[in-house]
């Protein structure tokens, strides 16, 4: 059945969501389905990419038997794709509160998947902000104790570009910041978030577009840094 399902989810057929759903329903009926069954679900209606089924995914999720955080993570993203980030940030909410209610007892405590989605929805909209209040309170809940929250490359990566695309002075001190707080966290252990070039060459251009005096300075400097480094 679930192989089925990921097949549908993948397939682009226009009626991949409604056959998906009835497979569900099925599996549903016969006690089988399980959360890898939602997950494929709330994929084929996250393709569909409207708010209709994005509220669907939401009423599914509500209804199923202890819906976990993979679960959940699919359908933050399905409200993502239908462009509705208010809706998934109210789910990001109610994760958030299940969590502070049960501790690590919670099945859908969010993780660093569920804020890292969050964020790249916020960042194709160059809304900086946000982006920046969404990684603010994954580092918040993971400094509390949820250890799957823990800010991992993508988010990293997700909330740099967002700064560096923004083109001042600002942004750009930013952005490397970030650049050279990846580096530190690398130095301390975190392997998987080394600087890699294409982040240094994102800062870069973000001090090419600053409009400050002393960009030239600044990326000669990162240059050096980049060197001495590597």
């Amino acid at each position: 059945y679930n192989q089925v399902l990921k097949v549908w989810k993948n397939s682009g057929h226009p009626e991949a969501a409604d056959r998906a759903e009835k497979l569900v329903q099925e599996m549903k009926s016969n006690k089988l389905a399980d959360a890898i069954s939602y997950t494929s679900l709330f994929g084929a209606l996250a393709k569909v990419g409207t708010a209709k089924a994005a509220r669907k995914a939401i009423s599914i999720a509500e209804q199923a038997e202890n819906p976990n955080v993979q679960m959940w993570n699919s359908v933050v993203f399905a409200c993502i794709r239908a462009n509705d980030l208010d809706r998934a940030e109210e789910i990001l909410e109610r994760m958030e509160d299940d969590y502070a209610r049960k501790g690590n007892a919670s099945l859908m405590a969010p993780n660093v998947v569920t804020y890292s989605t969050l964020m790249d929805g916020y960042a194709k909209q160059n809304a900086v902000p946000q982006t920046q209040a969404i990684f603010d309170r994954m580092v918040k809940l993971y400094q509390s104790g949820n250890q799957n929250a823990k800010p991992n490359a993508i988010a990293y990566t997700t909330l740099l570009h967002t700064y560096a695309r923004r083109r001042s002075k600002d942004s750009a001190q930013k952005a490397q910041d970030l650049l050279f707080e990846m580096y530190e966290r690398y130095r301390a252990g975190e392997v998987h978030l080394k600087p890699n070039t294409q982040l240094v060459s994102s800062v870069m251009d973000s001090w090419h577009h600053s409009g400050t005096f002393n960009a030239g300075e600044k990326a000669e400097a990162l240059l050096d840094w980049t060197v001495e480094t590597s």
